[in-house]
This record gives structure tokens, C-alpha cells and sequence, in this order.
């Protein structure tokens, strides 16, 4: 059995992200399910209305219509994961330091914020509006140290919209930030680094501007590890220049 025009693609998948219009910053290798390109088009016929061949077409033609491109990662990084969400990354840094009285208006078992995040459990301090009376953590109140919530608790001595003062640490972080739903359009260049089993050649498919977008949902407490499937466009980077290639190499 001849294999010579067999195909079966194993490869790595490279992509970039254009960072201004016509520059792409470094390229990531992602594992990837799914690469799939689509040619499609649409017919355009002329029918005879003649006596034998009535309905008939005498001419034909296909045009071209846009090249769909399809995508599936089975690993998201955090730039990934702001296209699944048609985000725009941001970097956030918070300073830490002291924190005195801050004012909180208590809430039994409810959650209110105090006003800062990250806050060291060691120094914390919940006391009443004068200052006399210094509550009892996990007896009074709970505090979720990240998020800067407190809860008072109903069997505590904290009364319901009782006025308190709150004194502590926040501790000082930095990270991203996905803003949702502010960018829905993302262009990728899009470069597999292939194999054809069938006949050991190498093969490379490169698509210079995939303009890609998801419209999937994204569950945040899914149970499996999650997946992104971009589905998109992919342009012509020039006249002339075709939307993507594939080239098929065996070294000399």
C-alpha cells in the first residue's frame, strides 16, 4: 500500500498576537486540538430556458467568498483567556501599608466591604465608633482576608447597622486585569510547525492575519480543565499575497 498522498498531520502550533496594527509581539507555542481551514464559496450558474436542455446550466462559475478559520487550545493563558472573555488586559498594582478606622456599617451574617483587599490577619482590628470596645474575631465577626469583607455574626455583640472601625494591613500586590466585553476582534498570526506521518515530510501552514473572536460561553467553575474554540477570518496581509500557505518540505 502506497502512502506517497496520504495525509496525516501531527505538529505545534505557534501564534502571535498583533500588538499595533501590522506588528505581532512573540510567539507562543500552545497546544492545540483543532487547526481548520475553510475555503468556501459561492455559485453563480446562467440556466438555459431551451426546448432540450431547459434548466440546464450552460455557465458556471464559483466565486470566492471569505476563508473561515477555526482554532481549539486545550491550554489558556491569561492572554487567551481575555479573547475567550473579548477582554482587554491590564496590569494592576496595589499598594500596601497601614490602614486606621475605616469606617464600616456592620451587617449581620452579610458580607460589606471594608475598603481594602489583602489584608494581613496579623494587627486586625474591629472596635465600635468611639473606640472602647475591640470585637472578637470568628466570635463577633469573620473577615475574608482577599476580597475585604466582614461578616458580623447575629449571635456576636455586633448589632445590626451598628457603626464600627476597622485598622489593619493591606498588603501590597500586583497582577492583570481582564476588563470583559471591551474587545471582540483580535488578530493572531497563526503558524503550524507540521509533520505528515504518512510520508515523514515537514509542512508548515502559516496564516499571517487570523482575525478570530469566540462566541462561547465560559464557565468559571466548570468541573473539566477548560478549552477555547476561536472561530474567525483569515485576511490577506497585502494585494497579492494569498490568506494563508502551505508549504511542504523535504531537506535536500
Amino acid at each position: 500500500m502506497t502512502t506517497q498522498n496520504a495525509q496525516l498531520f501531527a505538529g505545534d502550533v505557534y501564534i502571535s498576537f498583533e500588538t499595533t496594527p501590522g506588528v505581532f509581539g512573540p510567539a507562543m507555542l500552545v497546544r492545540t486540538d483543532l487547526l481548520s481551514i475553510t475555503t468556501p464559496s459561492d455559485k453563480k450558474t446562467k440556466n438555459s430556458k431551451g426546448r432540450t436542455d431547459y434548466g440546464q446550466a450552460f455557465a458556471s462559475y464559483q466565486l470566492p467568498k471569505p476563508t473561515e478559520f477555526s482554532i481549539t487550545f486545550n491550554e489558556m493563558s491569561r492572554d487567551l483567556l481575555s479573547v475567550q472573555l473579548s477582554g482587554e488586559i491590564e496590569t494592576i498594582t496595589a499598594a500596601g501599608g497601614v490602614f486606621t478606622d475605616l469606617a464600616v456599617t456592620a451587617a449581620l451574617d452579610a458580607w460589606v466591604d471594608i475598603g481594602r483587599k489583602n489584608i494581613s490577619a496579623t494587627g486586625l482590628t474591629v472596635k465600635n465608633s468611639a473606640g472602647t470596645t475591640t470585637y472578637v474575631a470568628d466570635t463577633d465577626y469573620e473577615v475574608n482576608l482577599r476580597l475585604g469583607k466582614l461578616r458580623a455574626i447575629s449571635s456576636g455583640a455586633i448589632t445590626a447597622a451598628q457603626a464600627l472601625k476597622v485598622s489593619g494591613t493591606a498588603q501590597a500586590t500586583t497582577g492583570t486585569r481582564i476588563n470583559g466585553a471591551r474587545k471582540y476582534s483580535h488578530v493572531l498570526k497563526v503558524e503550524l510547525d507540521g509533520v505528515n506521518l504518512m510520508t515523514g515530510k515537514d509542512v508548515e501552514v502559516l496564516a499571517s492575519r487570523a482575525v478570530v473572536t469566540s462566541d462561547q460561553a465560559f464557565d468559571f467553575l466548570q468541573s473539566d480543565i477548560a478549552e477555547l474554540k476561536l472561530k474567525g477570518t483569515l485576511e490577506v496581509p497585502s494585494v497579492g499575497v494569498p490568506p494563508f500557505v502551505v508549504e511542504e518540505r523535504a531537506v535536500a
